[in-house]
């Protein structure tokens, strides 16, 4: 899979959105990330708490393209951060 990033921006929630990483719920008033681009010809926006997202500094490119939404837990030795609401 090819990935071209179009952004990234750092951006408060209006209404509550999920996390593609952790699959738990970006609360309404909360900062989170919000990536765009596209991968194999398919336009792709992508959601993210900071915290998760900080998580993923050094995956490949085969982590991306084979994680499903709350796989993150899983992946990782330690608990998932605790996700401030606001």
């Amino acid at each position: 899979m090819s990935w071209d990033c179009f952004g990234e921006k750092t951006v408060t929630a209006k209404k509550p959105h999920q996390c593609i990483l952790c699959d738990r719920e970006i609360a309404a008033g909360s900062k989170y990330l919000h990536r765009t681009g596209v991968a194999d010809r398919q336009f792709i926006s992508m959601k993210m708490h900071p915290a998760c997202e900080a998580l993923t500094h050094d995956w490949e490119e085969q982590d991306w393209e084979t994680f499903s939404p709350g796989d993150l837990a899983q992946w990782i030795d330690e608990p998932l951060p605790v996700i401030a609401t606001k």
